[in-house]
Parts: structure tokens; sequence; C-alpha cells
């Protein structure tokens, strides 16, 4: 992605006369990986493998970056210095002018909190540790991808972290007259397994570290290596090479989807194709034909700066939009990422290409990037720059939930949940009142139960005696339901159940969780999970409460921001057609069952809604963290319009 095609650069209007050994068809392989990746970012069910464009440009990078070093070598001409410089000249002007542009554009558009997430990504670009920032923010609560406007520098950071000791490898392997070829080997062999090891241990970590991704710019290393040694097809090998290579590529662009296990094995169908169609060279009948093409090459040339300007263009659009933008937007940010990535390449690439001092203009471009990641981790200090006027807009939210990537900002942290489940994990919320009395009610289950948690204090706090006295576990993504098989969460489940067993005050159980969806991924399974768990606690004398998830498909940011983003009013007024349908029919499922039990429920449908629809937003307050978790306030209002139905199901006695 990041390699230039010339040993030169290259002219304007034509790049293969720059160079003898200028190859158009490289650049066309170029154009095939990065419209590919557009094309999939823009409109992912036309082309549901075009993520693989990324591994075709990191094939091409190592092809033509270790050429490069390889003639250096050979030649008594390798300098560290000058490939950094080279290096720098070419990636970090277009890289700037795209981040000043988000910077510029987020001021405007982002709310404080995803201006201070911009902030650390810009520092995390400018630093070309992108992936390692995205793999440590991946998580239950993170943000959607799609509202990442640098997300895709990633890339970058692998590219560069693989580039921070390669060159001095080589120059090592070269020296000590190692086996060159045994090293490359040896480093993709060790890269693709730890590729596989850990696609099934940890899959987010496989898809971003370095690791993963190094044996595929190790594959161009080593068609590099090989054409030094004088590999060259005759004319029928390099058609059958370019005809095979080409069909691996259409097959991984056209039957990987990204709910595959990927890199892992399926990353061998592009990344094999990228390394035939560049070992067939440039007089092979598909290379000469369709990757020479002007427009192809033409494509090609400016692929680097359209792929930095078409992410973060449908990035804002998604943002503004508060969903996912028209056809007709998509399409307009697409051809606006055509249109800035020439006028990049022709006014600002070539210039400091072909006319710029090398050693000066490479200074003056690291002192602009720390200039850029100082001014991401001053945004990042100054909470998102909240002093905006979108900053005071999102202070309608309420005291309690200031930031919309917090969750559940309640100072209710006694006991911790190490004291309860014997560890801290980054997913868990514990809650309990500030009281000598002993807990009589356990909320447990997921994420949606820890929303939930600010509703019982409410009632802890406001109620007459007796109070209710409450002890809350949740961890996001686990309904903590016993199965009697170790599912659901297994070990948590257990851990649950075993305080609930040791502590004889607790006198009801309340089982809240993301219903819908975990109704909707196993039926059978969750139903019968919740059966056992029922009946479990009932063994222990305990009353089982269950609470119904609230009304889904809310739009909280864009609801907050109407008149400022481009969203539609009904975010506002959820319509209660729409709410039943996010919920998938659960209650169809549910209901029977827990109807058969006896189970007490809590539904907070009718304090949300009524026939016309659900509420969103009480005056200035939003009632919605996101489009299913209750914001803390959101809690709080159902115990102050539903305090005397709740107290009965938790106490089990009569409202006083």
């Amino acid at each position: 992605m990041l390699a230039s095609n010339h040993k030169t650069p290259a002219g304007a209007a034509s790049p293969a006369t720059a160079h003898p050994g200028y190859r158009p068809d490289i650049d066309g392989l170029r154009a095939i990986a990065v419209l590919s990746v557009v094309v999939f970012h823009a409109f992912p069910e036309w082309l549901p493998g075009g993520f693989v464009g990324v591994d075709i440009f990191f094939v091409i990078s190592g092809f033509l970056i270790s050429g490069i070093l390889f003639d250096a070598l050979q030649r008594d001409r390798f300098s560290i210095v000058d490939f950094y410089i080279r290096r720098i000249r070419r990636i970090f002007p277009a890289l700037l002018l795209v981040m000043l542009a988000c910077l510029l554009a987020g001021w405007f558009i982002l709310l404080p909190e995803e201006y201070r997430q911009l902030g650390k990504h810009l520092l995390g670009g400018a630093g070309f540790v992108s992936n390692i920032v995205l793999w440590n923010e991946a998580g239950y609560f993170d943000t959607s991808a799609e509202t990442k406007p640098l997300l895709h520098l990633w890339s970058l950071g692998v590219e560069e972290q693989f580039y921070l000791f390669w060159p001095l490898m080589l120059w090592a392997a070269w020296r000590r007259r190692t086996g060159m070829l045994a090293v490359l080997l040896g480093v993709m062999a060790l890269s693709f397994g730890w590729n596989i090891v850990w696609l099934h241990r940890d899959a987010v970590a496989a898809f971003y570290l370095p690791m993963s991704r190094f044996w595929e710019l190790g594959a161009g290393a080593l068609l590099a290596w090989r054409h030094r040694q004088g590999a060259v097809p005759t004319s029928v090998q390099a058609h059958r090479l370019s005809v095979a290579g080409l069909l691996l590529i259409v097959v991984a662009i056209a039957t990987i989807t990204k709910d595959d296990a990927f890199p892992g094995w399926w990353a061998l169908l592009p990344v094999t194709g990228a390394v035939l169609l560049l070992a067939a060279g440039p007089q092979a009948r598909i290379n000469r034909s369709l990757l020479s093409h002007r427009t192809m090459v033409w494509v090609g040339l400016i692929s680097y700066p359209l792929y930095l300007w078409h992410w973060p263009l449908l990035a804002f659009a998604r943002l503004v939009v508060g969903a996912t933008p028209s056809v007709q937007l998509r399409l307009a940010a697409v051809a606006l990422a055509l249109l800035l990535a020439w006028l990049t390449y022709r006014l600002v690439e070539l210039p400091v290409r072909l006319r710029s001092a090398g050693h000066r203009s490479a200074v003056t471009l690291a002192l602009l990037m720390a200039l850029m990641a100082a001014l991401g981790g001053y945004v990042v200090k100054r909470n998102g720059m909240d002093f905006r006027q979108l900053g005071a807009v999102a202070m309608l939210f309420n005291d309690q939930v200031k930031e919309t990537a917090v969750l559940n900002h309640f100072e209710l942290p006694h006991p911790s949940c190490a004291a309860l489940m014997g560890q801290e994990h980054s997913r868990d919320w514990c809650a309990a009142p500030v009281s000598a009395e002993p807990p009589q009610v356990l909320l447990i289950g997921d994420s949606y139960s820890g929303a939930y948690a600010p509703m019982l204090a409410r009632l802890y706090q406001a109620s007459p005696q007796p109070q209710l006295v409450f002890q809350q576990f949740a961890r996001g993504g686990c309904a903590s339901l016993l199965d009697g098989g170790g599912g659901y969460c297994g070990e948590i489940s257990e851990r649950v159940a075993a305080y609930a067993r040791q502590t004889p005050s607790i006198k009801t159980v309340v089982l809240a969780a993301n219903w819908p969806g975990h109704i909707a991924a196993n039926p059978k399974g969750v139903l019968k999970a919740l059966e056992h768990t029922i009946l479990y606690y009932r063994q222990l004398g305990k009353r089982v409460v269950v609470l119904l998830s609230p009304p889904n498909g809310a739009n909280p940011k864009s609801c907050v921001l109407r008149g400022i983003r481009l969203s539609d009013a009904d975010f506002c007024n959820l319509p209660r057609a729409k709410a039943e349908q996010m919920d998938d029919h659960y209650r169809d499922l549910m209901l029977p069952l827990l109807q058969r039990l006896d189970v007490p429920v809590f539904d907070p449908y009718p304090t949300l809604c009524d026939e016309h629809g659900c509420k969103v937003i009480d005056g200035p307050r939003i009632l919605y963290f996101d489009p299913g978790h209750l914001s803390a306030y959101g809690a709080q209002y159902l115990a102050d319009h539903a305090g005397d139905a709740l107290r009965r199901l938790l106490l089990g006695t009569p409202a006083h």
C-alpha cells in the first residue's frame, strides 16, 4: 500500500516512462486492492470479502520495499537513515493532510467523547500504533467501528512495525552471510503459526496485532528474493500464474465474509493470489492487458491517498446521519474520496517526492507529525474539548452520564467485584448501597443488569422502611444463567450462585439481561438455562424476579443532536412498532415459561411506552446510553414512575 513502484519518482502523466524498472501492472494490482476495500466499506453487501484488499497491499509492500533493500545491500548502499527518510517522504504528506481534515471536521461534528476518541486515534496514528490502540479498545462497549474516522490507520501501523526491524534483519543476515531464504521462511512460518494459534485464542488480537500479518509482507519479500536469484517464468508459466492469481483474488473477494475467522487460513487466498500475479511479471497477458490499463494504473497511482480519504468520509457521513447513510450519500462520499485522492496525489505527494530536499523535508514532516500527535494528546487531555457548543449540548444527558462512553457512572462501589467474585474484570460492574444492613436483593446478569442498578439505588435512597438493600453484580455479555454444563459464562454463574447460597440475608434474586439478544442467539438453550437457574435459586429458598429488557432501537446521540446533525426527529419518539420489531418477539418465547413457573416479572414497557411510542428523552434528560442500555437517569426514571410495583416485586411485600 505504501511502497513506491518507482525507483525514481514517477512523472505526472506517464509513470511508465519514469524508469525502465517501473511495472504498471503493480499499480493495476493496487487498484484492485484499494477498490475492493473502498467498495466493501461503502457497500459491504456488494463485495463481502473486499476487506482482503489490505492483505494484497501487504504483499505488494513487502515485494517492493524488500526488493529495494536487496538492491541496496547488493550494491553496498544500505542506509537505515535513508530508508526511513524515504518512508517519511512517501507516507507523511497525505497522512498529515487527512489527519488535519479529520481534526477540523470533528470539531464541528463530534460529541466530546467522540472527539476525545478521535484525539486518541490521532495520537496512535501519528505514532503508527493505531492497530494496538484499536486492539486495546475492542470490547463489549467499544463504539461502532463505522464511527471511528481513523480506524483504517491500523494497517499503516502493521506495516511500519514490520519495517522497524525488517531492514536491520535483512542487513544482519546479509552481513553474516546467513541463508537469506532460511530467514525469510523462518519469519513467515513464525508469523503464520502465530496467526493460526491466536485466531482461536483472541480473534481481535489476531486481526490487529502485527505478528499475525508479518507473513503477508514476508510473502512479498520472498518473491522479491526469488526475483533477485533470476527466477523468471516463461511466457506460458507467466500466463498460468496470472490466471491462477486473479482467480484466487476473485474467489477471496466473493466468498470470504467478515464473519469468517480471518486472517487465519482464509488469508492464504488473497496473499497467494497477489504473489502469483506479481510473479507472473508485466508481460503476462492479464498483467499486460488488464492490470496495465491506463484506468487501472491511474487508480493505482492514487491508491494511497484514496485509502486514506475514503474511510473518514464514510465514517463522518454515518455520524452526521446517525445511521447507515443512503446509497446516494455513500456514492457521493466515494466520488469525493476519488477527487480528494487525485488532488492529494498531484498537489501534495508529487511535489514532495519530486522537488523537496530529502533530509530537510523529512525533518519538517517528522516535526509536523509530532505536532499532530501533540494535538491529539491535547484533545484527549481536554476531554474532547467539551467547552465547544457540541460539548454543551452533550451535557443534556445528565450529571451522572456526561460522556457517551460511560455506561453507569454511579458511585456505589462497595463491595468491589474482587470481593464478590475473587477477581476484577474490565467488563464487571458491582454496586451496593452503603448500609449496615446485609443485602436482601441480589441483582445479577449482563450489562443490561448493570444499567438497571441505578434504579435499585434510587429505591434504596427514597423508599420508606424496610429499606431495599441490594447487591449487584454484572458482567458484559454474560447473562449469569446456570445450565448445569458450564455454559452461559459458567464459572461466573457458579461464583454468583455460591455468593447467594452463602448469604442468607438475600431473599430475592433478580435476573436482568439483554434477553432479545441472548434468546435470538440460542432460543432453546437460553430458555432451558433460564428455567434451570430459576429452579436452582428457588431450591435455596430465594424468590426469583425477572426484569425484562427496555425498549430497544433508540438513538440517543442523534436525538440529542437533532438540528445539529441531520437526524430523523423520530429518534426522540421511538415508534412502538420499531421497538417491538427490535425485540425480535422474545416475549413470545420467554413469558410463557415465566408464567408457567409463576415468576414475578417487571416490564418497563408500560412505564416507557404508550400506544404511540416509547420515550427516549424526558425534557432535557436522555433515558438511554445507547440503543439498548438505559442511562443512569433512565433507570432512575423507572424507579420514580414505577416505584410501588418495583418494591412489591423486589421485597415481596405490599407498597407503603
